[in-house]
């Protein structure tokens, strides 16, 4: 499942920055998951075995293209939403021995997790990864925070102390760790010192940004005051990137990705994860999972992949009636535009409104409200269902009686 050879796109940094660890650090919407997908892009036309932790749920995407179709990336997505295989929190040290020992790249989504259960499954994932992986792999760790932080409680030492590995010894297995915080005051100094590599993007937090000049004070703490000073005017996808190894500290624009945004925040009347994730044939690895979970429970693993099976089925079923009874209620759209155009105002009982001037007419829908008005609704998005209530209502309208003949004078 290894993408197809392509040419990776050009990054704006030495490529010895992806040989070695690094962090992405930048607040909300500075563009800090787009540079990881960027850098996951060029690992995986390159041919470069990769892994991603997503807590969030969203590096699903790089399955599909701009516009919802199959990307060139068909690597596997093990738990979350669009799983091809489902996963549990007892199930990490197994799947780690599998992205260890495997040629194909992976997703591991631990969206459907909470705290407790994703912390549990990276700390055994974190320890086989170690132990089995002999071959390169680029491990890309969003939401680093959640997993390493600050601050630790003694139930959460363990998986610090296996984080800790992956990136002081992991070179020496192959493993190279990206991080990607919002929060760089709060990721643990002992992993982030450990970056060989820093990508600072915006950032106008004070203790975020001071976490930043520490580390650059280990390197060049004259420039380091000329770089902090600047964080806050950076634009999105723009960075400070060093590679103290490279001799390189430049302020650069990271160019835009190529596949599916599927972590843009959804804006109000927009679907959220409104797309089909093609299937991938995963009996091979289905096979490898069995035993997986503490209970070895081979035969609850494939029921679980069978009902998985069953609801992509249904839902796409589902979706192909929503796109048909779309298409019909678009035709009747069709039908009330062109009554609009040819009658004017009024049509029997139900009143039209006026479209704005100079408008388009395919712009606007036609919605019928419930004081029996139609009015034009400017349309956003993709085209949704229509005059719904207007159909019921039409439906359930009883026929107008006759008009009463007046009796004629005797």
């Amino acid at each position: 499942m290894l993408a197809k050879a392509h040419t990776p796109i050009k990054l704006p940094i030495p490529l010895q920055a992806m040989s070695d660890c690094g962090a992405i650090l930048g607040r909300r919407g500075a563009g800090k998951s787009g540079t990881g997908r960027v850098l996951l892009e060029h690992e995986l036309d390159a041919g470069h075995r990769c892994c991603v932790i997503d807590p969030k749920g969203d590096w699903y995407g790089i399955r599909l293209d701009k516009e919802k179709k199959r990307s060139r990336f068909q690597i596997p997505v093990m738990g979350g939403q669009f799983a091809d295989l489902p996963v549990t929190d007892d199930m990490g040290a197994r799947i780690g021995q599998i992205v260890a020992t495997h040629k194909d790249s992976f997703v591991v989504d631990l969206s459907s997790f909470h705290v407790a259960g994703m912390r549990r499954f990276m700390s055994a994932f974190a320890e086989s990864l170690f132990m089995h992986n002999r071959h390169p792999l680029t491990l890309f760790v969003d939401e680093a925070d959640q997993l390493a932080p600050q601050r630790v409680s003694a139930d959460q030492a363990k998986l610090l102390h296996h984080m800790e590995s992956l990136i002081r010894q992991g070179r020496q297995r192959g493993i190279f760790m990206w991080m990607l915080t919002q929060r760089p005051a709060v990721l643990n100094k002992n992993l982030l010192s450990q970056a060989e590599t820093l990508i600072a993007m915006k950032m106008t937090g004070p203790h975020d940004r001071k976490a930043i000049r520490e580390w650059m004070d280990a390197h060049d703490p004259e420039t380091a005051a000329r770089v902090e000073a600047n964080l806050s005017n950076l634009n999105v996808g723009e960075a400070w990137a060093w590679v103290p190894a490279a001799n390189f500290l430049e302020r650069v624009q990271f160019p835009l990705f190529a596949t599916y945004d599927s972590g843009r925040t959804p804006q109000h009347g927009d679907p959220v994860n409104d797309v089909d994730l093609p299937p991938l044939d995963t009996k091979a690895l289905a096979e490898a999972m069995k035993g997986a979970g503490e209970d070895g429970a081979a035969d609850e693993l494939a029921e679980a992949l069978r009902d998985l099976a069953r609801v992509r089925g249904t839902l796409s079923d589902v979706r192909q009636e929503l796109r048909l009874a779309t298409a019909r209620e678009n035709a009747m759209l069709d039908l009330l535009i062109g009554l609009q155009n040819t009658i004017g105002a009024v049509i029997g009982s139900p009143q039209i409104m006026a479209l704005p001037a100079g408008t388009d007419l395919a712009d606007y829908l036609m919605v019928l409200d419930a004081d029996g008005v139609i009015r034009p609704i400017k349309r956003t998005g993709e085209p949704k269902p229509m005059i719904m209530a207007g159909r019921r209502r039409m439906r359930e309208a009883k026929p107008p009686a006759e008009p009463e003949k007046k009796k004629g004078k005797s």
